[in-house]
């Protein structure tokens, strides 16, 4: 490579990473832990690093060592496991266009376009989540490096040089398959292209020789797959039956027509989602939620990527030798990029499949990742057949401008789901001193479909109530408090109460009891966090009806009054939020539940003179009582003034204060009176 060959190489690498910059870093400083990133860093908090191999001994055990390596270098940092997942994306970048170069060294626009798109991919939605998912990018740039590692060493005429590098490849690609099982469809991706290499060094005619040599070639990189199942079939006791070999194969046994059709139709949805439907369909899934000055900052940063492109096009258009570009547009380069990313994405694809999995972009998008890079070449591919170059280049730069606004979306929408789930439990921490050891939580997060993530519950919790739990014995975490999605089938236990069990995963162990459940809820952002006392069952009108069910059984002695926990820490919660109309009512409430009537009277008297009022009327309940029940019939009236001229609110009031003598709290009769005139009468 000559001095100017150099320079562009340079050039295309320094772009290649503005790109991922603009489409992944915008947000990074503000993403913390994503859903089950939280039992990860917890788990590794209570009980060390070393229960990483804990957690993966059932069937990846090189992610337990990936792990452990991780906490020690970061700890429990999650701006630093980003960064670290931004740099693993670069590295798969920068392999990527240098294996493009390798494959296509005349096609610097076809190799930059291929790059440009894969580390901007859309299909994988999981990035977010920078501990989870770790090994998962990074598996993905060993890949690319371990293949293009491959063709450098077949173009390579120097001996120790062919060796080095060879070897280098085989360790890589051990690694990458060792991290993520099913990416070993890969491997056959990788001797498409050692084919494809070998096949242009040979005339037509002389396929016997091209044979002998693609066989002597390949055996060396058989090493790769070959040790990987040898070790995974024969020596390797799997405990997930999903990724157990010899498990997936009796369901083909037991059914081989029946299961061949839904393989071949989870083929086929798979492949669709991936050339298709990746480009738009987590755009259009991320996109719709967001704010409005999100949505405007998203689409400036999607055409500043836009313009990049361009701008790389016309770097390399002034430094590419025309005739040469053409020259090699008539040997077929469409169909050779189309077929060897189509029959790439079925080899990458399939382990998946065999596995009775397939992509999708609710929860699998993660499946796709591997093939990402057969992806790209397929979908460049295609577009590489359009006669106008305009045309065809600006569809590029679409895709771009797209996954960009994707990766922007995603990112600002768990930025968004974050920052809810730490006001949350900053409100918790300003209302809940403390809780019991046993505790059964079931929560409701604002805009926040929890799905089965009952972890983004328990996670910050445990934290947040038990942040100080060690121990050292290298067994599985005891968690002090477990925390449940509000399915039917929990709803019907909660209400039940009498089910209890053990819930095992991985690296840790809870007991589960829905006789002791604490019921916490957030109907909306602008409303405060609400612990559900037993005795005032209070219910907002933007409750949702799964909590209406359950409000009876939360059981509000199982917060520990007499233990405090300590304050927050930042680099998970965040800064403390301003001390507006929730941190007054979550302090009111604690007064209420502990007695303390002219506690919460004053806390009212300082948000009335304050101006400051609730955004969710059932919010001024404590109040209204704590007068009541103080004889400050002033007060009383004016706070249940603000509930008249709501029917619903009006009444919830009337019957609280009708209950609080059978709680010990007996108001005069004057004052009932007075407030029954306000608020009972319809």
């Amino acid at each position: 490579m000559d001095k100017s060959q150099q320079r562009t190489w340079f050039i295309e690498i320094a772009f290649l990473i503005i790109l991922a910059a603009i489409g992944y870093l915008p947000q990074v400083n503000r993403l913390s832990y994503y859903r089950e990133d939280w039992f990860y860093i917890y788990d590794a908090i209570v009980a060390g690093p070393a229960i990483f191999h804990q957690m993966f001994v059932i069937d990846r055990p090189a992610r337990g060592l990936f792990f452990e390596i991780y906490y020690l270098l970061f700890g429990p940092n999650p701006f630093a496991y980003h960064l670290s997942a931004f740099a693993w994306r670069i590295l798969a970048g920068v392999g990527a266009l240098w294996f493009f170069r390798l494959l296509w060294p005349n096609a610097r626009k076809l190799g930059f376009s291929m790059a440009a798109l894969f580390v901007l991919f859309p299909g994988y939605v999981w990035w977010v989540g920078a501990v989870e998912w770790q090994p998962h990018i990074a598996s993905l740039a060993l890949e690319v490096v371990s293949i293009a590692l491959t063709i450098k060493a077949i173009q390579s005429d120097k001996i120790w040089l062919k060796i080095l590098v060879t070897a280098t490849s085989i360790l890589s690609g051990w690694v990458y398959i060792l991290l993520v099982d099913y990416a070993i469809g890969m491997e056959l991706f990788r001797f498409l292209c050692i084919y494809l290499v070998l096949r242009r060094a040979y005339e037509p005619g002389k396929n016997l020789q091209l044979f002998i040599r693609y066989v002597r070639v390949s055996l060396a990189y058989l090493a790769i797959p070959l040790a990987f199942l040898l070790w995974r079939v024969f020596f390797f006791d799997n405990q997930h039956k999903s990724t157990d070999i010899e498990f997936q194969l009796g369901f083909f046994l037991a059914a081989p027509l029946e299961r061949t059709i839904l393989w071949g139709n989870h083929l086929w949805i798979s492949i669709l989602n991936l050339v298709y439907q990746s480009w738009w369909m987590p755009l259009k899934q991320n996109f719709a939620a967001l704010d409005m000055q999100s949505r405007i900052m998203s689409t400036i940063l999607a055409l500043i990527n836009v313009l990049v492109i361009i701008i790389v096009f016309r770097i390399i258009s002034r430094s590419t030798n025309p005739a040469v570009d053409r020259t090699h547009h008539s040997n077929n380069r469409s169909t050779e990029t189309i077929l060897l990313g189509f029959f790439g994405m079925i080899f990458g694809l399939t382990p998946v499949i065999l596995a009775n999995r397939f992509v999708a972009f609710q929860g699998y998008s993660h499946y796709g990742l591997p093939a990402s890079l057969a992806v790209v070449i397929f979908v460049t591919g295609m577009c590489s057949i359009i006669p106008s170059k305009y045309i065809k280049y600006a569809l590029i730069a679409l895709l771009v401008g797209g996954s960009t606004l994707t990766h922007q979306a995603l990112a600002a929408n768990a930025v968004r789901e974050e920052q809810i789930i730490k006001d949350f439990w900053w409100q918790a921490y300003w209302r809940v001193p403390s809780i019991r050891e046993g505790t059964l939580l079931a929560a409701n997060y604002p805009s926040i479909d929890l799905g089965d993530d009952a972890i983004i519950v328990g996670g910050p919790a445990k934290f947040m109530f038990f942040p100080n739990e060690r121990q050292k014995d290298g067994r599985l975490v005891r968690y002090k408090l477990g925390a449940v999605e509000l399915s039917d089938e929990n709803l019907k236990n909660i209400q039940e109460g009498n089910l209890k069990h053990t819930s095992r995963y991985r690296s840790h162990v809870a007991f589960i009891n829905f006789g002791n459940v604490l019921i916490l809820t957030q109907p909306s952002i602008d409303s405060c966090v609400r612990v559900i006392d037993d005795r005032w069952p209070e219910v907002s009108s933007m409750d949702a009806n799964q909590i209406i069910s359950i409000l009876p059984y939360s059981d509000i002695g199982l917060i520990d009054l007499e233990r405090s926990v300590p304050r927050p820490l930042e680099y998970i919660f965040g800064r403390e939020p301003s001390h507006s109309w929730c941190f007054y009512y979550e302090r009111a409430d604690l007064s209420r539940q502990q007695g303390d009537w002219e506690a919460v009277a004053k806390i009212g008297n300082e948000v009335i003179e304050s101006e400051i009022a609730p955004n969710d009327l059932v919010e001024w309940l404590p109040f209204i009582e704590a007068y009541a029940f103080l004889g400050d019939a002033t007060k009383a009236e004016q706070v249940a003034g603000f509930l008249v001229e709501d029917r619903y609110y009006r009444k919830l009031a009337c019957e609280n204060l009708h209950l609080m003598p059978a709680n010990g709290f007996t108001i005069e009769r004057v004052m009932q009176e007075k407030l029954d005139l306000l608020l009972c009468i319809p």
